[in-house]
């Protein structure tokens, strides 16, 4: 009796260490839906409902490097979402995330064109400093304080256009032209723009707490640039302005702009609705637009 006992323990003994060897060989289950493309993992998607993500840095034995458009679009309940410096892409990836409040960027991160658009709560994003695409990244995240392109960007269209409560904002050298970057940021201040900045189409429409912007004398296409800013008093041109269109209109409180050229290529009404302001030589225009 005793010996079929031990027997019986020693079968029982054997069946759970395979057992355990059996489910600790078992693939790890993800919530992350991905696909292998060109030897690398890329996110499409997300089951969980985990409210702070880590993307992982392999997934299926690779390495991640892209997160795909719309992956978590509109997920409710995410807050912080953290990537680390194997993705490069992340173009569009985490649109209109009713809660997302934090994210934290690695440093491989290359193109991230509307890739937080119209998260409504992020308040802050840390890192992304190698980021050279950041159009519309941003834009209608009504509760981001703080902004940051970094340098050699190549695209910066409405990346922060609509932030209502952005206050502080640090361009860095290397971008040329900044079309609608800063539109409707209603409580931006001051900024100081590189000198590599030559075009600014639409760049500060509707800036109505912006006093100060310095570093203009490098612009040479002013568009639309400043219309509606109904706080800025006084504006240093350069002397290479070639194109002025609506440029100052609605600026109330402009009393004096320095640098203006006496010529420009193309011009039309630029200081319409400027009450405060009492002496301004309108520049001539190219004998096209005359």
């Amino acid at each position: 009796m005793r010996r079929n006992c031990r027997f019986s323990l020693l079968i029982l003994l054997i069946f759970s260490m395979l057992l355990s060897v059996s489910c600790g060989g078992r693939k790890k289950k993800t919530d992350f839906i991905y696909k292998i493309t060109d030897g690398y993992a890329v996110i499409v998607g997300y089951s969980g409902i985990d409210s702070e993500i880590t993307i992982p840095k392999k997934l299926g034995g690779k390495t991640v490097k892209k997160i795909e458009e719309n992956a978590f679009r509109g997920m409710v309940g995410l807050k912080k979402v953290t990537i680390p410096d194997t993705v490069t892409e992340i173009d569009y990836a985490f649109t209109e995330c009713p809660d997302l409040v934090l994210v934290e960027l690695g440093d491989g991160i290359k193109t991230m064109n509307g890739a937080f658009k119209d998260c409504p709560k992020l308040e802050t994003v840390i890192g992304g400093k190698n980021a050279t695409e950041l159009s519309e990244a941003f834009m209608n995240c009504a509760s981001l304080t703080s902004g940051y392109i970094p340098q050699n960007a190549t695209a910066c269209a409405s990346t922060f256009r609509g932030c209502k409560a952005l206050t502080d904002v640090k361009i860095e050298e290397g971008i040329t032209a900044l079309p609608f970057t800063f539109e409707g940021c209603a409580s931006l201040k001051q900024v100081m723009l590189p000198t590599t900045v030559t075009e600014a189409v639409h760049t500060f429409e509707n800036c109505t707490s912006l006093i100060s912007v310095t570093g203009c004398t490098n612009l040479t296409v002013l568009e639309n640039t400043f219309a509606g800013c109904t706080s800025i008093p006084h504006i240093a041109l350069g002397t290479n302005v070639k194109i002025l269109k609506g440029a100052f209109v609605g600026c109330t409180s402009l009393m004096f702009l320095d640098g203006l050229p006496s010529e420009v290529e193309s011009y039309s009404p630029s200081f319409t609705g400027c009450i405060a302001l009492t002496e301004m030589i309108i520049p001539k225009m190219a004998e096209s637009e005359a």
